[in-house]
């Protein structure tokens, strides 16, 4: 919504998309929202992002997967949408 997108959520809580957002230049994302997870390893200095696989269907309908910090509040698209 900051990015100036109209948000909708489906009428059903099961399925493919949990967000559809919009905007006034028809640009249109199904998205699908994840919490935002780690796997930790004690050899590396840095942790990596457990990243879930999209459904066939999923990738059929091009569907991003939001990856959803909220604790930092910062959100990871993948595949990445570009400006957002």
């Amino acid at each position: 919504m900051r990015n100036n997108f109209y948000v909708l959520r489906p009428y059903s809580a099961f399925g493919p998309v949990d967000i559809i957002a919009y905007n006034e230049r028809g640009e249109v994302y199904l998205i699908d929202a994840k919490t935002d997870r780690f796997r930790t390893n004690p050899n590396r200095p840095s942790s990596t992002r457990i990243n879930r696989p999209r459904s066939r269907l999923q990738k059929l309908l091009g569907v991003h997967l939001a990856y959803v910090n909220f604790d930092t509040r910062e959100v990871h698209f993948t595949p990445k949408i570009d400006g957002l």
